[in-house]
């Protein structure tokens, strides 16, 4: 999609003291601590690779939290 503009990283074992998060809405893979953009949905913060994604999230929060669930 053309909302995301990082590119993919693979996760590696040596950097287990990242807190990762997955992108609701592309999947991606986020740094919790670096990410361009969260918002908040019922108690939960969501991450987000973009801030793209995170409109397109909050646009339609109840599709991405649950698909996620």
């Amino acid at each position: 999609s053309t909302h995301c503009r990082r590119p993919a990283t693979a996760l590696t074992n040596g950097r287990s003291h990242m807190a990762m998060a997955k992108d609701p809405v592309c999947g991606m893979d986020v740094d919790e601590s670096s990410a361009p953009a969260t918002s908040d949905y019922e108690g939960r913060t969501y991450y987000f690779c973009a801030a793209g994604c995170k409109r397109e999230f909050d646009s339609d929060p109840q599709k991405y939290a649950t698909a996620e669930a």
